[in-house]
């Protein structure tokens, strides 16, 4: 049951977070959907998945908050 709920709230973090950028680019959105993927596959096999999603949002929010480097700010 876990596999399932994790990755639906993985997503509405990932919702969360572009939302509180406010800047409604779908390229953003994507962008920050691929890292909260990628934060929760550190975690698949944790035997406690509760914490996965403030995990992730976690990771991800300081990678929002971390400048990107010149090959990623060409996509946005």
């Amino acid at each position: 049951r876990a596999e399932q709920v994790v990755p639906r709230s993985v997503t509405e973090v990932a919702a969360e977070l572009a939302g509180h950028e406010g800047r409604a680019d779908p390229e953003r959105t994507a962008q920050i959907t691929r890292w909260c993927d990628e934060a929760a596959q550190q975690f698949v096999n944790a035997p406690v998945q509760t914490f996965v999603p403030i995990l992730v949002h976690h990771i991800v929010r300081n990678r929002m908050a971390t400048p990107l480097p010149q090959s990623e700010a060409h996509r946005l």
